[in-house]
């Protein structure tokens, strides 16, 4: 009798101690391998697991996935530092009630012109996740010098970035304004009033990730708003 109830004892430790301390890495295991399956391509990953109650992650529940990655790949944007923070998450469905995060020292490329963002914030839940990313107004305007020598044949002398979503270039000598905005295709673009009456693509589609809403100038920043499909973060 002493026997069997060691025994029943035994296996309930064994129990407990998978639940407790194998569980969680197998499955901090196998979200690592799905972030892969999705594109999430980095040079070093880490996945972090945290759950109050260790029977939930039987029902594959847990309280918090914390994911940090270096040197990230997603699709065709690179970013130095990945920072997501998933919580009360079922792991069956990959349905998180919240999501936060940022991705850091972010390039991509647009018409062939690298970009870089220093930052994307990113919050939410896996159902609707919201973007808001900066850019330095510098590079902005060397961006557009580039899209209307493109457009013109001829660079213009002088381009301001202004808000709230302005900008003033000067060709050849006189002064045209144009207006920022995001256009039915996701598209960030410059349209210039006469006399030139053109627009230029400043980001393609989808050059940062985000499906652009808004665009707006805070001080010596761009700031893109927008959302963020979470199936290209985590699969």
């Amino acid at each position: 009798m002493r026997g069997c109830l060691f025994t029943l004892v035994l296996g309930a430790v064994v129990i407990g101690a998978l639940l407790v301390f194998a569980l969680p890495r197998v499955l901090e295991g196998v979200i690592t391998a799905s972030l892969t399956t999705a594109g999430f391509q980095t040079r070093e990953t880490s996945v972090r697991l945290e759950q109050d109650d260790p029977l939930s992650l039987i029902r594959l529940k847990a309280d918090r996935v914390t994911i940090d990655a270096v040197d990230a790949t997603i699709g065709d944007l690179d970013a130095g530092a990945v920072h997501l923070v998933l919580e009360d998450v079922d792991l069956g469905t990959r349905a998180a009630d919240a999501v936060t995060g940022t991705l850091s020292d972010v390039a991509t490329v647009s018409g062939g012109d690298p970009i870089d963002i220093p930052e994307i914030r990113l919050a939410g839940d896996t159902t609707k996740l919201e973007a808001v990313a900066s850019i330095d107004a510098s590079d902005v305007e060397a961006i557009v010098t580039e899209r209307v020598t493109a457009a013109l044949g001829e660079p213009p002398t002088d381009v301001r970035i202004e808000a709230p979503n302005v900008m003033t270039i000067t060709v050849r000598g006189f002064p045209v304004t144009g207006t920022l905005l995001v256009d039915e295709t996701g598209a960030l673009r410059l349209s210039l009033s006469d006399p030139i009456s053109t627009d230029v693509v400043i980001l393609e589609p989808k050059a940062t990730l985000m499906d652009l809403r808004a665009v707006r100038v805070a001080g010596d920043r761009l700031v893109l708003e927008g959302d963020v499909d979470v199936s290209t973060l985590i699969g």
